[in-house]
């Protein structure tokens, strides 16, 4: 007949107690939870409904705060495209116009890095170009007239922005640091985009103010219509 040693027991004595101990410190955690929900106290984190709540709202700023950000920058890159075409830069014009389809296919942040990186470099390319020295074809001026009033409406959008990136960059960060250890990084993961939208927003606007003052003086000294709006919101008189 096999006999336990007592080394055996006392193996077994110790996971007993271990086993005990772990299903005590579930249960106590779970009136502690519950209770300080009953009784209005702090919850352990990650585990709240309010959080769950504003999680879901966070959620919802940066759906809202992603399309506008694409919107404004289609109608810059879509602005863009035209001039470049225009102004005989038909590889440029071409790299825009896939820009655009990729940001429509999908606004994911490999495709707004590319998108901006795009931008900037036309619009790095066109400021260079002097455009109030040129001197352009009647269907080149033409293309000018509809195309300036788009992108300076574009710009203008992004401008508009500056408070959404704020706001939904201070809700992102809330949302990271109350979340569980467990949990911030599905947090992180999901609010990356918008996350990049805002970090990365103002920067890129800046970056395009040159050639929007260049356009604006463009378009004043060649008939072509700005909204006042645009302009006052540029700070250019109309």
């Amino acid at each position: 007949m096999y006999v336990i040693s007592n080394d055996e027991r006392r193996d077994e004595m110790i996971n007993y107690r271990i086993a005990i101990s772990s299903m005590a410190f579930c249960i106590l955690l779970s009136i502690a939870g519950t209770a300080a929900t009953g009784y209005g106290l702090p919850s352990f984190p990650g585990t709240s409904n309010s959080s769950s709540s504003n999680m879901t709202a966070t959620v919802n700023m940066q759906t809202k705060l992603v399309a506008d950000f694409v919107a404004g920058e289609t109608s810059v890159l879509s602005s863009q495209a035209d001039m470049t075409k225009a102004l005989g830069l038909s590889d440029q014009s071409a790299k825009l116009e896939a820009n655009i389809a990729a940001l429509k296919s999908g606004a994911t942040i490999k495709a707004m890095e590319d998108a901006t990186a795009e931008s900037k470099k036309t619009a790095d390319t066109i400021a260079s170009m002097k455009l109030g020295t040129m001197k352009l074809s009647a269907d080149a001026k033409v293309t000018m007239i509809h195309a300036i009033p788009e992108y300076i409406t574009g710009v203008v959008a992004l401008i508009k922005l500056k408070p959404d990136y704020s706001s939904f960059m201070s809700a992102a960060q809330k949302q990271i640091s109350s979340a569980s250890l467990m949990e911030v990084s599905n947090v992180k993961d999901k609010l990356s985009v918008g996350m990049f939208v805002a970090s990365n927003g103002p920067g890129y606007t800046e970056s395009l103010g040159n050639t929007t003052s260049d356009f604006i003086t463009y378009a004043k000294g060649n008939n072509i219509s700005i909204p006042k709006d645009a302009t006052a919101a540029l700070g250019f008189n109309p």
